[in-house]
């Protein structure tokens, strides 16, 4: 699949840093962060068909080809945790080496712990319970911002790559639902600049309240009286409320 996908390589082959959010079981994600080198490659301007003995130079390869240093990171811990992430390993080097991409020797980024038990790096807050789960792609979100925010500075204090971009740990504090509200928003921008801004944010209703004990259908939320009047909507003019079935 990935050999058909041209558009995705573009990420590997023409930047340094590479964020990607990948789901593993259904709604999980871990986050594969990726810095590339360019290598050598092959003298374009020789023609190799003009003397099949004769050498050809290499020159610098203008596009990115080594994986420099990488690392994924699931937030939770443990052996599932583990197993998720070899697993993700696995599969990227297959599919890399399939693309012509190669890792540089101890180029994964992790460090032991405690008990011989690594962990990859950087370093990011887990979970207080298991039933955060589903936070999963919301930390992923918030690490990729930070790490971003991290290459924002090397490049603003006009510094390159250091080992310190996996060593350093990540904020010890995520406040979830802040990074949700984030997402949407950005998610309601950026279809709205699809449709080139032909369009409005708006807050659905829904037809039953669920988060209550008992349940109960909203149309309970309407007025006692039917011929109660209210304002209409961008207007100076009352009307009749309409209750909705």
């Amino acid at each position: 699949m990935y050999n058909k996908w041209p558009s995705f390589w573009e990420f590997f082959r023409n930047f340094e840093y590479v964020f990607w959010p990948i789901e593993t079981d259904r709604g999980y994600f871990v986050t594969a962060i990726f810095h590339m080198e360019k290598g050598m490659m092959d003298d374009p301007n020789v023609d190799p068909d003009e003397d099949l003995e004769a050498d050809i130079p290499q020159v610098p390869d203008p596009r990115f080809g080594i994986v420099d240093a990488w690392s994924v990171i699931d937030p939770e811990r443990g052996q599932a945790a583990q197993d998720r992430i070899n697993q993700v390993k696995d599969r990227i080097q297959r599919i890399f080496t399939a693309e012509g991409i190669v890792f540089k020797v101890q180029s994964y980024k992790d460090q032991e712990v405690v008990g011989g038990v690594r962990r990859s790096c950087p370093w990011v807050p887990p979970p207080p319970n298991p039933e955060e789960s589903w936070s999963s792609g919301v930390r992923s979100f918030d690490l990729i911002r930070q790490l971003m925010q991290r290459v924002l500075n090397m490049y603003c204090n006009q510094r390159g790559y250091s080992e310190a971009f996996f060593t350093e740990p990540t904020c010890g504090w995520i406040n979830v639902d802040q990074v949700r509200y984030e997402m949407m928003s950005m998610c309601a921008i950026n279809t709205l600049d699809d449709m080139n801004w032909n369009a409005r944010l708006a807050v659905e209703g829904i037809r039953e309240i669920t988060t209550l004990d008992p349940e109960f259908r909203t149309t309970l939320l309407a007025p006692n009286d039917a011929d109660k009047h209210a304002y209409v909507p961008a207007s100076d003019i009352a009307g009749p409320i309409t209750v909705l079935p």
